[in-house]
């Protein structure tokens, strides 16, 4: 296995650097808690990112003015980080917690001719057009939530069964086609033979328009499927997936206003479930008004969580984000999965001036009635930052306290010129103030300085 890395190592770095972001920093903690009396270090260290090489493997390109087009990659990929890549927790072990992945592939096999274009690589999934403006459905303003969150966009995929085929272009416009049927020589999976009457026709076909203009200002993209396609895993139990897939988005542009309509469909024929998600956005200058709005709707796909790949049923979701400035002033309200939870949020960031930045929130939860409310203010120095800050919120413990309202508060001074290079820290952080929590030993909070060194 290390002597394929190393070839392929070498490999790519004749090539090229298609995409490096790296960051890492290391740090030094050091922690007083007033309650428990607790006190110590604590050292730090991480590095994520993602760095692929790129080398062409082979291409040919024919000549006329119809001619044939190949290319082949090997891409070597290292990650460290996020997105199910172990974080590194000390420096030496760099190579262990390494993520590496390669891959050879065709990247391009067409004919090309004026303005058209066919690709004998097969059909292209329809994409997908509306998605949310909110990261998150689930509280992040809770503090006492220890719950996962779940993210989004859910970006609802087609997955639109596909079997071999073309792809066809043609400036804004392009065709998919593929067909399929297995001669009475097909076994399953055991080298059991499939039984005749169970051999079936599969296609698929594919159409779209990409942001055709319509009018001075207007672009419409659409897109439509419609895929069979059969396994034969086990002769027992032949199964054909057929979904009906269809998109379509229209952006629209004027002096001082814009808008954006979007929206997915699928239809499953075996189980006669469908899944459909749309997007509105819009925004507008008025008399120096800054406005945004952005509603987002969805039944019927699964949610993803960002963090642990666990999926979550979701039938239906509601989202919506409106903000509004106005010289140095910012609101944003949102609402989140307005349907099961519907929470409602605000937040309001005026900037004072260069140095000055105030910051009120607040948040209501009505299924199940949670809220929560606070302030932080900011101000700049020449050496660094002072910023301090509250929340108000239920304290959501069970019994007699179940509706005791906790108080956390934190404060801090942050510079990054005292010794440049460095960031360096000293504040103050209470959970519960006024002692209403589960956990006895938060009241007075803890005092922490931190030096940190990063890239």
């Amino acid at each position: 296995m290390k002597k394929i890395s190393a070839v392929l190592l070498v490999l790519v770095l004749v090539g090229s650097v298609v995409f490096a972001g790296f960051t890492g920093n290391a740090n030094v903690t050091a922690r007083y808690d007033l309650d428990t009396g607790e006190a110590g270090f604590k050292n730090g260290s991480n590095l994520k990112g993602t760095l692929t090489f790129g080398s062409a493997l082979g291409e040919a390109k024919g000549e006329g003015d119809i001619y044939a087009s190949i290319t082949a990659n090997l891409e070597l990929t290292f990650g460290l980080g996020r997105d199910g890549i172990a974080r590194m927790t000390d420096p030496k072990d760099v190579y262990d917690n390494l993520d590496i992945k390669y891959k050879a592939s065709i990247k391009e096999a067409k004919i090309y001719g004026d303005e058209w274009s066919v690709s004998i690589l097969g059909i292209v999934d329809i994409p997908s057009f509306a998605q949310s403006a909110i990261d998150m459905i689930e509280d992040d303003w809770w503090k006492t939530s220890t719950a996962a969150p779940v993210y989004m966009p859910f970006n609802m995929k087609s997955h639109l069964p596909r079997v071999g085929g073309v792809t066809g272009t043609y400036k804004n416009f392009t065709v998919g086609v593929g067909a399929y049927k297995p001669g009475t020589d097909l076994e399953d999976k055991d080298g059991d033979a499939i039984a005749e009457a169970d051999l079936a026709f599969d296609f698929t076909v594919y159409g779209a328009v990409s942001a055709l203009e319509v009018a001075d200002g207007v672009a419409l993209s659409v897109a439509a499927g419609y895929g069979s396609k059969t396994n034969y895993d086990d002769k027992d139990d032949v199964t054909t997936s057929k979904l009906l897939v269809a998109g379509a988005k229209a952006d629209a542009n004027f002096d001082n206003f814009a808008v954006m309509v979007s929206g997915d469909f699928n239809y499953n024929v075996a189980n006669e479930k469908f899944g459909l998600e749309g997007q509105l956005a819009a925004s507008t200058s008025v008399s120096d008004v800054d406005l945004a709005l952005d509603v987002y709707a969805v039944h019927g796909p699964v949610i993803k969580n960002s963090d642990t790949e666990a999926t979550t049923d979701k039938t239906k979701h509601i989202s919506a984000k409106v903000t509004v400035g106005y010289d140095d002033l910012t609101v944003i309200a949102t609402g989140k999965d307005l349907i099961n939870k519907q929470n409602l949020g605000v937040k309001a960031i005026y900037k004072v001036n260069d140095q000055l930045k105030v910051e009120g929130r607040g948040g209501y939860r009505i299924v199940d009635p949670k809220w929560t409310g606070g302030a932080s203010v900011e101000y700049a120095l020449d050496f660094g930052v002072v910023e301090a800050g509250f929340d108000v919120f239920n304290a959501s413990t069970d019994g007699p306290d179940a509706d005791a309202v906790a108080v956390s508060a934190n404060a801090s001074v942050t510079s990054k010129t005292l010794v440049p290079g460095a960031t360096l820290s000293l504040g103050w952080e209470a959970g519960d103030l006024t002692d209403v929590l589960t956990d006895p030993d938060s009241k007075l909070g803890a005092v922490i300085a931190k030096v940190a060194i990063a890239f």
